[in-house]
């Protein structure tokens, strides 16, 4: 917890960049974003991107926590799944 309020800037502007990543992943001229299952790992992606840009706003470590879950059970499934 101390780590995460430590670097709350850090940890909302890499939140923010990945929101804007997930975002693109989904725009309709990236590979696969026609896939429906590969447009729901982006969307989690985003989702959880801005869930911890919001948590460091609220210095939450929970929900930081949570958040954290989300982007990386997103990124774990959709690499399984699109490598």
């Amino acid at each position: 917890e101390s780590t995460f309020k430590g670097h709350l800037s850090d940890v909302i502007h890499a939140a923010e960049l990945t929101a804007v990543i997930g975002s693109i992943l989904a725009k309709d001229d990236m590979d696969d974003a026609t896939d429906d299952e590969y447009r729901e790992f982006a969307a989690i992606l985003t989702k959880g991107s801005i869930d911890l840009a919001e948590a460091g706003r609220s210095q939450s470590s929970a929900t930081a926590s949570s958040a954290m879950s989300m982007i990386s059970r997103s990124c774990v499934d959709c690499h399984d799944s699109y490598r």
